[in-house]
């Protein structure tokens, strides 16, 4: 994953990083049409997707038991699925691999910003302040969240194969938190 943009990057708090290397960056990413290419093999995914997906399960069917009934069974399944999914993530972080921006995950980064974006709306809408001051938040919250996803973008990297699947999901919530940015936008 090391490569020629991560030699050239500049300071992250320099405006040469924010007016040229990363929108460069970005835009790229988003344009490229070839495939990343991850350090570990599709049946080693593909068996540790099936342990993630199976991990969540059995907190799904165990957490309403143990919650409702109390039962020792709903305990158990739910803790099995919890130690299933520290496991994962555990595997994960010890790919031994080093994040850099040739493998910046641009949907990470575009969810962090929009979710700030939303946060921002989101507290103004829910004080009833002037729309220009719920605009402002949204502004704040965007640059805060921009900044959030720069660092996520990068230190995402470090899950590997589990990272494609959060970028994956992340692009699908970015859809989401539009719409709810403009129901934020448009009601009183």
């Amino acid at each position: 994953m090391t490569g020629s943009s991560d030699l050239q990057s500049p300071n992250l708090f320099s405006l040469e990083f924010h007016t040229r290397f990363f929108p460069h960056l970005i835009w790229s990413k988003l344009n490229s049409k070839e495939p990343e290419v991850r350090g570990t093999t599709f049946g080693h995914s593909l068996e540790l997707t099936i342990l993630l997906f199976s991990a969540l399960f059995l907190i799904l069917i165990g957490t309403p038991l143990a919650l409702d009934k109390n039962s020792w069974i709903g305990w158990g399944l739910a803790w099995a699925g919890a130690a299933g999914i520290v496991f994962i993530f555990g595997m994960a972080f010890h790919q031994g691999l080093r994040p850099t921006y040739d493998g910046f995950l641009v949907w990470i980064f575009m969810f962090f910003a929009f979710l700030g974006l939303t946060v921002g709306l989101f507290g103004g809408s829910v004080n009833h302040d002037p729309r220009w001051m719920t605009i402002g938040f949204g502004f704040l919250g965007a640059v805060v969240g921009y900044f959030l996803g720069i660092g996520a973008g990068l230190w995402f990297q470090v899950l590997g194969w589990l990272a494609g699947l959060l970028s994956g999901l992340a692009g699908i919530l970015i859809a989401g938190l539009v719409i709810l940015d403009m129901i934020l936008l448009v009601a009183d």
